[in-house]
């Protein structure tokens, strides 16, 4: 599957987004085997929108090693599949305050302010890939509703957590892909869907 995601085949990278597919296989295996099938598929889309926000993360070209970045986007994504303690747990549960409050708080600006700028950059890269994925077809059958509505719930929010972030200041392509979703025309149907 890493092969599949476009993303440059860099250990550290390959080995994170490995360990979170496996983490996930496992942890459904163990949660609820007769419906394995389903829950892989949610898995490996969950994935694929990381590897989206590690890509756009990636083609970021000033010189600056975002590896890092890129990688702790797939540690994110593996953790709510494992059992974590201590310095873990504390650390996911502050990443999920983050979120949280550049998404759905009026608070989001002064959160963003408490981040570095590569902490920033990965953020709005993985609003971004959120929103594109958003129109997938495939979640229709996840139970979370149709493109239209995920865009009408879920749009304003990432609208939010892109003013928090000032990301229409991020380094190019960040900034361009900031532009077209603001500028996109929330009516599925106005785009022939």
């Amino acid at each position: 599957m890493f092969k599949k995601s476009g993303l440059p085949d860099h250990p550290r990278l390959r080995d994170a987004f490995i360990a979170a597919h496996e983490a996930g296989v496992v942890h459904y295996t163990r949660k609820n085997p007769h419906d394995l099938i389903k829950r892989i598929e949610h898995l490996e889309l969950r994935l694929h929108e990381q590897a989206m926000a590690a890509r756009l993360l990636l083609s970021i070209n000033d010189g600056v090693n975002r590896i890092p970045r890129a990688t702790e986007l797939f540690v994110e994504a593996a953790r709510p599949y494992r059992r974590m303690s201590g310095w873990a747990a504390l650390a996911h549960a502050f990443y999920d305050v983050q979120m949280t409050t550049l998404l759905h708080s009026r608070a989001g600006p002064l959160m963003a302010r408490t981040l570095g700028p590569r902490t920033k950059e990965a953020m709005t890269s993985a609003f971004i890939a959120r929103y594109y994925q958003l129109m997938n077809p495939t979640y229709l059958s996840e139970g979370m509703g149709s493109a239209q509505a995920r865009i009408n719930l879920h749009r304003p929010q990432i609208l939010r957590g892109f003013d928090a972030l000032k990301a229409d200041t991020m380094p190019a392509p960040l900034a361009q892909h900031v532009a077209i979703i603001r500028k996109l025309n929330p009516n599925l149907m106005d785009h022939g869907f």
